[in-house]
């Protein structure tokens, strides 16, 4: 059986065709940063540029999907929380299933920790009775607890921070005062623990460039773990460099390099609030939870 999903992020938008039988074959991958949640706080829907960028990524992945034998009425495509928020959604949404074919499912916090969870932990080699998955989106923040064997999300909550909307609070000079904010109205004790499995852009970006790659290389990175101390460094590292200088060091980030600062500024005030020692990442996610599960998104 051969599907293909899409996750329409607050960031990126990203593409997995895969042949799940006789065993799950990635065939391609995609993804490409738009920044569909840029000012979502501020105009509560998406901006013009950001959804003609997102347009032309979803025209891209259809040629890709029919390449395949897939028809694109029938590719599982997700849509989380800066879609939650844009109140401009459902038009922009009905212009790409006219033109494109593409029917966009918008799934809730609940839904995005449940997907994200079962693509980590259907590719991870985990051999505890229970994980705890940390996944920075562009517009939100999950934190999962789940059991592995059989797979059950215990307990989930999904915070209204995520690497574009903090670039925006640093912007404004209200990122601390907005993410204690935020850590105040929600209880993460029962999410307190040493080790934490990080998964999405801002994650596995930080994780390549801890390996010092050059290139984004999924299969490297996939399992890699540093301490949370390391993760400090880093941050220290570039806190003085501009983007061009990022690029330079680190040339695969791309678009993600006008994020990438406040992703990690994020990931450190959460980690630290948590007292998490160890950091494994993982490159599967919500469209690895998403293409196995299908029937459930409604």
């Amino acid at each position: 059986m051969r599907r293909a999903s899409i996750d329409i992020g607050s960031n990126s938008i990203l593409l997995l065709v895969a042949d799940l039988e006789p065993s799950f074959t990635i065939l391609q991958r995609e993804s490409h940063v738009t920044g569909l949640g840029r000012d979502i706080d501020k105009n509560q829907a998406f901006i013009q540029e950001a959804m003609d960028e997102s347009f032309s990524v979803l025209q891209e992945y259809q040629k890709i999907i029919e390449s395949f034998g897939l028809k694109t009425k029938d590719t599982i495509i997700t849509a989380t929380e800066a879609s939650r928020v844009a109140q401009n959604r459902s038009s922009f949404f009905a212009h790409i299933k006219k033109e494109l074919g593409f029917d966009i499912k918008l799934i809730s916090g609940e839904q995005e920790a449940y997907f994200s969870s079962l693509g980590v932990i259907r590719h991870s080699t985990v051999k505890d009775s229970c994980a705890l998955i940390m996944d920075i989106g562009g517009a939100s923040t999950e934190f999962i607890e789940v059991h592995i064997n059989p797979f059950k999300v215990a307990k989930s909550i999904s915070l209204p921070l995520g690497s574009v909307r903090v670039t925006n609070y640093i912007a404004a000079q209200k990122a601390d005062e907005i993410i204690a904010q935020v850590l105040r109205e929600n209880n993460l004790e029962p999410y307190k623990k040493a080790k934490m499995i990080c998964v999405a852009g801002t994650m596995t970006s930080v994780g390549n460039m801890i390996k010092k790659n050059k290139e984004f290389i999924e299969d490297d990175l996939n399992g890699f773990s540093f301490s949370f101390d390391t993760l400090l460094e880093l941050e220290k590292k570039i806190a003085l460099l501009n983007e061009e200088e990022l690029l330079k060091e680190y040339p695969f980030l791309k678009k993600r390099v006008k994020t990438i600062k406040a992703g990690i500024f994020l990931a450190v005030k959460l980690l630290s609030f948590l007292e998490v020692k160890e950091i494994e990442i993982s490159t599967y996610g919500l469209m690895y939870g998403t293409i196995l599960n299908k029937e459930m998104i409604v």
